[in-house]
């Protein structure tokens, strides 16, 4: 994975954050797309701390707000 891009939606937390620092530490360069820029007072993850967990993890990341739910938003997004 080393050097490849990776999108991935939901990846502020949960199973798309596992996956984002699974290929990171492979060395992929991943793109943090998920809605959660404010932290949630009950669970934990914003695309920025996602994104500094991948960098330590040896990846790169682009953290990119997008609600998957609207389709300007991933046009915008891709």
């Amino acid at each position: 994975m080393q050097n490849k891009t990776i999108f991935i939606t939901g990846s502020s937390r949960g199973i798309g954050k596992a996956i984002a620092l699974r290929l990171a530490k492979e060395g992929a360069n991943i793109v943090i797309a998920a809605k959660t820029v404010e932290p949630h007072p009950k669970l934990d993850g914003t695309i920025y701390t996602a994104a500094k967990e991948v960098e330590q993890a040896g990846g790169q990341a682009l953290p990119i707000q997008v609600d998957i739910r609207n389709e300007e938003n991933v046009k915008a997004a891709i």
